[in-house]
């Protein structure tokens, strides 16, 4: 486990696959191209994976409010990047993100609906805007975010499914995924 750990933060440290940011990419305008980035990007996989570890400890209830709010938020941030408005201190929220979700995970930190809203869908609008901001003037912005939505929300389950899973397999489970996602979310403050 340890190993897997060390060949993952060996990943994180080569600064071209922690971010997903790439405006060259002649698929990031497109719904391939959305779709593929919350798959292939680092920083925004730790981050979806991150929240629906965290999201399988909440109540059904915020389950079912929360996970739609920050897809929701995700394409708005999209959409508001793409049109130009630029949100300080980008990279480093979208990084910070996995550091918080991963403290919030490893102490199995339940939050009332109206904060775990806020938080989550505060986060994906970071990441959204990251994205809206780089998509081309020419490119097909409804067809990337319909991309780029549809796969966060299998990720977001993946995650929900993961924290599930490991709630049965053993109470230290989550704290040991929180601490990766911390250390991982650590590792792209530094890049």
């Amino acid at each position: 486990m340890i190993g897997r750990f060390i060949t993952v933060l060996s990943l994180l440290a080569v600064p071209g696959l922690a971010s997903a940011h790439v405006g060259s990419d002649p698929l990031h305008g497109s719904y391939l191209g959305g779709f593929l980035h919350p798959l292939l990007g680092v920083d925004h996989l730790l981050a979806l994976v991150a929240i629906g570890v965290w999201l399988a400890f909440q109540e059904q209830g915020q389950q079912r409010v929360v996970m739609p709010l920050t897809l929701l938020a995700l394409a708005m941030g999209a959409f508001i990047g793409l049109a130009g408005v630029s949100l300080p201190g980008l990279e480093t929220v979208i990084a910070l993100s996995v550091v918080a979700v991963g403290l919030m995970v490893g102490f199995r930190k339940r939050l009332p609906v109206w904060a775990a809203g806020i938080m989550a869908g505060g986060f994906m609008l970071f990441h959204g805007a990251a994205h809206g901001a780089e998509m081309g003037v020419n490119s097909n912005a409804f067809g990337y975010v319909v991309g780029l939505v549809s796969a966060s929300g299998l990720v977001l389950m993946s995650g929900r499914g993961l924290g599930n899973t490991a709630q049965k397999l053993h109470q230290s489970a989550n704290r040991i995924i929180g601490i990766a996602l911390m250390l991982s979310g650590g590792v792209l403050v530094t890049l």
